[in-house]
């Protein structure tokens, strides 16, 4: 797959993501990673995917392979650090480069915040997404596993 066909599935993944097309960005990161296994972006940009599908195990296996590649990879180990906290927020850390803000608010027990990210990538502009309020997951329990 050339270069060029790999930055235009990148950019798909992310409007699918930002898009809330969960399953569609699982399939595309999957193709990514088909070529480049190694392309830790992909790696964390598929946890999310899996956060957001409440596949926490298949979360925290892809954030440790990210961690594996890079162990000081900030992304990977903030994502590592929610869920084994049992706190996986709907809207977690992304590569920097897409130049986040406000991604990642654990909300508070009497104010629920909602995330509000607002995402730029290669020109690329969505509006305002709102995440309903997050409470703890029971399906979270055995990831300590």
């Amino acid at each position: 797959m050339d270069p060029q066909e790999l930055n235009n599935l990148t950019t798909k993944a992310i409007k699918m993501a930002i898009s809330q097309k969960w399953q569609e960005a699982e399939e595309i990161n999957k193709k990514i990673l088909q070529h480049n296994p190694h392309d830790i972006d992909t790696l964390n940009r598929q946890g999310t995917v899996f956060i957001n599908l409440a596949e926490y195990k298949k979360a925290k296996a892809v954030f440790e392979k990210a961690l594996a590649l890079d162990s000081l990879n900030s992304i990977a180990l903030k994502n590592l650090k929610l869920l084994k906290a049992k706190r996986a927020v709907h809207q977690v850390v992304v590569p920097g480069k897409y130049n986040l803000k406000g991604a990642l608010k654990a909300p508070d027990k009497h104010t629920r915040q909602k995330t509000k990210p607002y995402i730029k990538h290669a020109g690329l502009e969505e509006e305002d997404s709102e995440n309903p309020p997050f409470d703890e997951d029971p399906s979270l329990q055995d990831l300590d596993e």
